[in-house]
């Protein structure tokens, strides 16, 4: 049976959530059977979309993934952030503007009186990063989710949502930027954004006015609806529900990948481990919920079948305790025999696999980075255990 196969395998097995969110979605992919009608970029999107979908679900059902990514985002996020300050010394003069790694009173270049980072600059923005956007999330919880959107897809994308303050410009109706600032800032699904490109793989010369963001033009200049200079259409916003597409330029939208430079999730290079731990994991399931069998049986041969259900009460109750069925074998010789029989000779230990899983778990961290010392693995992280459980506490 091939990967394609057992994956599909391990789906139907599983409960209807998880049949109805990813093997539909996976049945979908393999077929591609996404309307005709679509170009071949609206059906690349599409196929993106589930793929995302698909590679989310699994990361959420495979607990070896899930303990690797809790482990990363702590150990990223424990710190919080380090302020530092661009500069030592700064020249006060406008037209100058110097920036000096040291202490110094007067600038180097003009002779101006110099001044040190404005701690207000700080004071500012630690408070708009206590809640920057309209779901009261911290930059924290943005950037936790991206942590998140990439150990899953190996992309994310960060929206900054920008004000900005236009002055008219004398004589032809048209406008200046004065200033902008960043009003909001946001984790989008990055399967919603795209490079505006061109065949070549360049961005495209088109450009679009802040006011109107579904609209593109060829040529640079000011928008004809309101004079607002135009901007290059950097990013394309889509999120497939009929909104429409909306642009936006460079300094608007970050986005990344981190395991590849286009992007290839970490998922694909541990998929057979994820497959071995969902199997492991539906055996047990199977075992102890689906089939349950008793694990013994009590076989009893004896030429007086009548005697034994005088005692048939007492053996029942007395194997109520740990549920041991038994049968009665008539004998033919005169002789009789009480046996135990064993249906299965699994332990504990055999049921879980623990030694499997502890490679599965370690192959799956190695993927992602992360050393025993810090997935709770103590008594494998030689010298340093001691450490280790100091530092978990």
């Amino acid at each position: 049976m091939g990967l394609s196969e057992r994956l599909k395998a391990i789906f139907r097995k599983s409960d209807d959530a998880r049949q109805s969110t990813i093997a539909k979605a996976y049945w979908r992919i393999e077929k591609n059977d996404k309307p005709r009608q679509r170009t071949l970029e609206d059906r690349t999107r599409e196929f993106q979309k589930y793929q995302f979908a698909q590679l989310r679900q699994i990361c959420r059902d495979t607990p070896s993934i899930v303990n690797a990514r809790i482990v990363l985002r702590e150990h990223i996020f424990k710190n919080r952030f380090e302020w530092l300050p661009d500069f030592a010394s700064k020249c006060t003069n406008p037209a100058c503007g110097a920036e000096f790694e040291q202490i110094t009173e007067r600038c180097e270049r003009c002779g101006a009186a110099t001044r040190g980072p404005d701690q207000k600059q700080q004071e500012r923005a630690v408070d708009f990063f206590k809640d920057v956007n309209e779901f009261d999330d911290s930059l924290l919880d943005v950037l936790e989710k991206c942590e998140d959107e990439i150990n899953q897809v190996d992309s994310a994308a960060i929206w900054l949502e920008t004000e900005y303050e236009l002055n008219p410009l004398t004589g032809n109706g048209t406008l200046s930027f004065a200033s902008k600032r960043v009003t909001a800032i946001e984790s989008i699904p990055p399967e919603y954004i795209r490079h505006n490109l061109d065949e070549s793989g360049r961005h495209r010369d088109e450009y679009f006015c802040v006011r109107h963001r579904a609209e593109v033009r060829s040529d640079k200049g000011y928008c004809p609806l309101c004079g607002t200079p135009l901007l290059p259409a950097w990013y394309i916003y889509d999120d497939g529900k009929g909104g429409g597409r909306r642009y936006y330029a460079q300094r608007e939208i970050i986005d990344w990948h981190f395991y590849d430079p286009k992007g290839y999730s970490p998922v694909y290079s541990i998929l057979k481990s994820v497959l071995v731990e969902w199997g492991m994991d539906d055996e047990l399931f199977s075992r102890f919920w689906e089939k349950q069998l008793p694990k013994d049986i009590i076989a009893i041969t004896t030429s007086n079948p009548a005697a034994l259900d005088k005692i048939k009460a007492k053996i029942i109750e007395q194997a109520k305790a740990n549920q041991v069925p038994f049968i009665g074998i008539e004998s033919q010789t005169g002789h009789g025999t009480v046996q135990k029989v064993s249906l299965t000779d699994d332990t504990v230990t055999d049921l879980t696999n623990i030694d499997t899983r502890d490679y599965l778990k370690k192959r799956i961290n190695e993927v992602y980075g992360v050393v025993p010392l810090y997935s709770a693995d103590v008594e494998r992280s030689s010298a340093l255990s001691g450490e280790g459980k100091q530092l978990l506490v």
